[in-house]
């Protein structure tokens, strides 16, 4: 039974490599270290280990557990708990590793109120942020709902919202210790399991611009919300080199730019400023896809709303169309948007250029009805020929129609033969796990 149990995941597993389809989710957001700034009012508890901060482990095993010493949890003492109406401050540093885009911080308590390992001062943690770590600018002070008590101890999950996206390299949370009117004047411990920074995307949260009472304003053929920033519902993005989610080489990190769920293209910049051609097409991007942004140029990335009732919803269809509409070859009039600067003024928006190859095909036809005019002089019968003729030069045309549609046919056909292989080979593999549980039955 255990053989033919085997078999089928086999199968299955088979199945699935033949899908042509393949979701891919954002990458979680986990810190490269977590540091302590401390003036010596508070320590971190001996042979804890700061590491486990950072490890991706928010050791659920703890939830519910009187005990502070599981593997995982780390301590950090108030060192003035006697001082009454003395409430240390305890900051702990996030280093993402990279500058990178942050609207949301996650920080996993562990809580014991009978130990005295407490939440925050009236449930408030105030969130800062930094480029090069040495300067921090506040953004938000966050009030916890939950709080502990006698009654409870384990783990408390706080998913922080920063009402802001910001670029940054250092996120410091800070809280302080408050009362504890049970055995010491002040709280003496903190605990904690896992702390982080990333977008509401990579924590599983639904993501969306915001959406006002009148309807969106938007500018250009393709519309553009947002510069180097995570793809998001109804969205137009631009990437730029040397951006949070591209190194100064081009190369984008697919999975934190969420490129998985875009339709768009790349462009790459022309003799005249400010006109780009579009080089690829990009669509829904797997996370091992090398995306590379050409010098000088960019890549456009737009996104739907599933929102049927956003205002939104109806625009961003129309873009995510538009775009998918582009051709390899195609020019475009970026405005409103400095590259250099990685700024988008109040109007940008990208503008599609007047195709030439239109005016290129109907240039031939006029030529050859020239020669024919001049013959018309000679006879009304020669000019019966030359409407003739020039009746005869419209099948060129059509041919060339007859032509694209026929190369359509073909991507259909061989589209056809993809599934009819795939369902076959599906079907082949059921197959053979079918003869071997009869053959198992008969033994």
């Amino acid at each position: 039974m255990k053989k033919i149990t085997g078999y089928l995941l086999i199968a299955l597993f088979v199945i699935a490599l033949l899908s042509p389809t393949l979701t891919v989710f954002a990458a979680d957001p986990i810190a490269k270290s977590v540091t302590l700034k401390s003036n010596g009012d508070v320590v971190i508890r001996a042979n804890d280990d700061i590491a486990d901060l950072t490890d991706g482990d928010k050791v659920w095993s703890a939830e519910g557990k009187n005990n502070f010493n599981i593997d995982g949890i780390v301590l950090f003492q108030n060192t003035k708990t006697a001082t009454a109406e003395y409430y240390p401050l305890c900051e702990l540093i996030i280093d993402l590793g990279t500058e990178k885009a942050v609207d949301t911080v996650n920080i996993t308590f562990y809580h014991y109120y009978s130990a005295i390992i407490d939440t925050p001062k009236d449930g408030k943690i105030t969130i800062s942020y930094s480029i090069d770590g040495v300067g921090f600018s506040e953004i938000e002070t966050y009030t916890m709902e939950r709080k502990a008590s006698a009654s409870t101890s384990g783990i408390f999950d706080e998913n922080i919202p920063l009402g802001e996206r910001v670029n940054a390299r250092y996120i410091m949370v800070s809280m302080q210790y408050g009362d504890y009117p049970q055995t010491k004047p002040v709280n003496e411990w903190f605990g904690f399991t896992e702390l982080s920074a990333g977008t509401a995307l990579q924590y599983g949260e639904e993501e969306s611009i915001d959406i006002s009472e009148e309807p969106p304003k938007v500018f250009g053929d393709l519309y553009i919300t947002q510069i180097n920033e995570s793809v998001v519902s109804a969205s137009g993005t631009i990437f730029t080199r040397g951006g949070v989610f591209a190194d100064e080489d081009g190369v984008i990190n697919n999975a934190a730019a969420n490129l998985a769920f875009m339709q768009g293209f790349i462009a790459e910049p022309t003799e005249t400023d400010g006109v780009f051609k579009v080089t690829e097409k990009l669509n829904n991007v797997p996370n091992e896809t090398v995306v590379t942004i050409p010098e000088g140029g960019f890549v456009y990335a737009a996104s739907g709303d599933s929102n049927t009732e956003s205002l939104w919803y109806e625009i961003s269809a129309a873009n995510v169309t538009a775009t998918n509409n582009i051709t390899v070859g195609t020019t475009l009039t970026l405005e409103g948007v400095d590259l250099n600067a990685k700024k988008l003024s109040e109007e940008p928006g990208l503008y599609i250029d007047e195709t030439e190859p239109v005016s290129e095909v109907s240039e031939p036809v006029s030529e050859v009805s020239e020669p024919v005019s001049e013959v018309s002089d000679e006879s009304d019968t020669s000019i019966e020929e030359s409407d003739t003729s020039a009746e005869e030069s419209i099948p060129a045309a059509e041919s060339s129609v007859a032509d694209d549609s026929s190369d359509v046919e073909k991507t259909e056909k061989n589209n056809t033969w993809v599934i009819i292989l795939i369902v076959i080979g599906g079907l082949a593999v059921i197959g053979v796990a079918a003869y071997l549980i009869n053959k198992s039955r008969k033994k």
